[in-house]
């Protein structure tokens, strides 16, 4: 085991414990709740509602331009699930890669390297959006300017990384993918 292997693994089980800690916290503020509602009945009706609003984006579109950049930082991100997994393992076992799937690997790679490149985009609008247009309702106070910009960089950050692991992965290959 690498050394870059032992420093994965510890900062991953201290990300993995905090993320614990949080979710132990948010159920204990659920369970204050006095009202106790069935969430198990009519389950086709919720799981549609889930796959309209959730997953379809459908509140948010409501607003086109908007919604249209949530959707695509949505989906951008929910497409990018391949490589994180994928980084995860190697984070435990540097050798693995999800090159064993062949052309089908140099298509998911194309495809995260093209949204990778749209969703920076669509930040930058983001932010221009935020900071620079007089939208009303983006109008917040200094803390929410300052979270919501947060977020908007680490997306940028996220989105530069794996445009960086990419390239890596290219020059290592002699600028061919597998």
């Amino acid at each position: 085991m690498q050394l870059k292997n032992i420093v994965f693994i510890l900062v991953f089980l201290a990300a993995f414990s905090f993320f614990a800690f949080s979710i132990n916290n948010i159920l204990k503020n659920l369970k204050v709740a006095k009202k106790k509602d069935d969430r198990f009945d009519n389950i086709s009706a919720r799981l549609k509602r889930v796959l309209k609003i959730a997953f379809g984006q459908s509140k948010l579109l409501r607003e086109p331009v908007a919604g249209t950049l949530h959707f695509l930082i949505f989906w951008g991100f929910v497409l990018f699930l391949f490589a994180v997994l994928e980084t995860i393992i190697q984070g435990f076992y540097s050798p693995f890669s999800l090159s064993f799937l062949g052309p089908f690997y140099s298509a998911i790679t194309f495809v995260h390297d093209v949204l990778a490149v749209i969703v920076i985009v669509t930040v930058l609008i983001s932010l221009y959006r935020r900071f620079f247009s007089n939208i009303p309702r983006l109008n917040v106070d200094q803390h929410g300017k300052r979270d919501a910009a947060f977020i908007l960089v680490l997306i940028t950050f996220v989105c530069i990384s794996m445009l960086g692991q990419n390239a890596a992965l290219i020059a290592q290959n002699n600028f061919t993918l597998h």
